[in-house]
């Protein structure tokens, strides 16, 4: 079947958190053994990043070769020297009593800024570090996020992983935790098209970053992986056998109190990012996000088959939120996918008539989303390889002899 040419345009806000004395001397502990090298600016040397546990290997095996090699940002075992430089290097006492030293410290040497107007780079490393993990280390955001007054300014995020690193170095154990929650759907004012993508502006200050690694990425390449974060996040720390929450960004407000793990790698995606194919990493992307769709609480659309909770938009379905719905006509599902309108008319005729000519011979409904998007990224798919996806994108099964029938 011909290729067809579906354009998504997907162009993103900054998306940012809602979350709104000295110590005796003493030595900071030996680092671990390093398993992985970061660039710091404080000397331009090479710091080592802790060896992580088992619960911190990507859960999947790398499926193209990296460019950038990540690692776990809330685990970077900053030198000595760093930890001087802002204050940090004297804690000591109990776990609890360093934990709650560092927390101070924060509390001192820190400060929350959550309007993107004062700071238009405020969401840069969490953004960052979500979909390309070690991109922003820091040791970076300890030196270079660094106000007139010499407080270190961030969100949320900024707080957990700087907790987190700190706490690493002396030797606690810590996690970063969040309150899975989107603002987009927090608040209804904000476009739920701007959960996925990148704006321009945002792509050339991450160049600079990239630049510093020796990496390249497209912008297609970013944009594809970008997403919005979650509303709220905070540092943890394991004291007498059980998890302290140490949110040095300050109180929350209501329906923020309840709290997950956030895996360091869960935004980060080898295959979207690496896959010289975009529209095929694209198709791959969404199918493996509709695995836990419906997600939970979204109301989406009943369609024209009685399926209650299928994705509302072409958004909604990109984001995983709800499976693509079936319609009764052929011109309604073309109009969900907002096709660029020089292709939508031969895309609504040969869509048509594999509806009706399936219809009419298996009593089934023919979901003409999915059908679009499987063709629009494989010129060419064997049959079982498009049952898989058509199910993938619709929980339902296809007659893999009418699969046959049109990848033939």
């Amino acid at each position: 079947m011909k290729k067809l040419i579906i354009v998504f345009v997907v162009l993103i806000i900054l998306i940012f958190s809602a979350c709104s004395s000295a110590a005796p001397e003493t030595n900071i502990p030996a680092e671990p053994e390093a398993t992985a090298e970061v660039q710091t600016e404080d000397t331009g040397t090479a710091e080592a990043v802790s060896e992580a546990p088992e619960s911190d290997d990507l859960p999947y095996a790398v499926v193209y070769e990296e460019t950038f090699e990540v690692f776990n940002p809330y685990r970077e075992v900053l030198s000595s020297e760093l930890l001087a430089s802002v204050g940090a290097d004297a804690f000591s006492g109990t776990d609890r009593e360093i934990a709650e030293q560092i927390l101070q410290w924060q509390n001192e040497h820190m400060k929350y800024i959550g309007n993107p107007m004062e700071k238009a780079d405020i969401s840069y490393p969490m953004r960052w570090n979500y979909f390309l993990p070690g991109i922003f280390p820091v040791s970076a955001m300890l030196t270079e996020r660094v106000l007139p007054d010499g407080k270190i300014y961030g969100l949320c995020w900024d707080y957990a992983s700087i907790y987190c690193s700190i706490a690493t170095t002396y030797g606690l154990e810590t996690r970063v935790t969040a309150v899975k929650k989107l603002l987009s759907d927090i608040n209804p004012s904000i476009d739920k098209s701007t959960s996925r993508g990148m704006s321009y502006n945002e792509y050339e200050a991450l160049n600079q970053k990239l630049a510093e690694n020796d990496v390249e990425f497209t912008f297609d390449q970013i944009a594809r992986v970008a997403r919005e974060t979650w509303a709220h996040y905070r540092a943890e720390v394991f004291l007498d056998g059980e998890w302290v929450g140490m949110d040095g960004s300050g109180p929350v407000g209501e329906g923020y109190d309840e709290f997950d793990e956030a895996l360091w790698y869960e935004g980060y995606n080898n295959q979207l990012l690496y896959e010289p194919n975009a529209e095929l990493a694209f198709l791959s992307s969404v199918c493996e996000a509709l695995k836990n769709a419906p997600v939970d609480g979204y109301e989406g659309i009943t369609d024209d088959a009685g399926n209650a909770h299928r994705a509302a938009n072409k958004f909604d379905l990109n984001a995983g939120m709800g499976l693509a719905p079936y319609f009764s006509n052929a011109e309604d599902a073309i109009a969900f996918l907002d096709v660029p309108a020089e292709y939508a008319k031969e895309l609504l005729i040969e869509e048509a008539e594999i509806q009706e000519e399936f219809e009419s011979l298996t009593d089934q409904d023919f979901y003409v989303i999915a059908d679009a998007l499987i063709f629009n990224a494989l010129e060419e798919i064997d049959a079982e390889g498009y049952a898989e996806y058509y199910k993938a994108l619709t929980g339902v099964d296809i007659p893999l002899m009418f699969a046959e029938q049109i990848t033939q």
